[in-house]
């Protein structure tokens, strides 16, 4: 996905591009390939070990749980230590440190 602020769709009204680029499911970080808003859930496509799935979620998980990279790597900084999230949160520590971005987050 583009870093876009400007949301566009497809023909059958899937998000394309949006600043929703990945999500946090089953203690991962997943990359979002498109998605589409429902009433009350959200149905995406996202990429995982080079194969494509779907998934419903509901809707107000995915506006807590969605968001751009650097929104999320926060997210998951501000956290509290549990075992789920140890992982992620190296893995962020490294990508902000790399991005000069973690020194503004102390």
């Amino acid at each position: 996905m583009i870093y876009s602020e400007i949301t566009k769709k497809d023909p059958k009204g899937f998000v394309i591009k949006s600043t929703n680029q990945r999500i946090l499911l089953f203690g991962r970080l997943i990359k979002i390939i498109k998605y589409k808003e429902y009433f009350g859930q959200v149905h995406i496509f996202y990429k995982e070990k080079n194969k494509i799935y779907q998934k419903y979620v509901s809707k107000d998980y995915f506006k807590e749980k969605a968001g751009s990279n650097l929104e999320l790597i926060r997210y998951v900084l501000e956290l509290n230590n549990m075992l789920w999230v140890r992982r992620l949160k190296q893995i962020s520590r490294r990508y902000l440190i790399r991005y000069k971005y973690y020194e503004y987050l102390i």
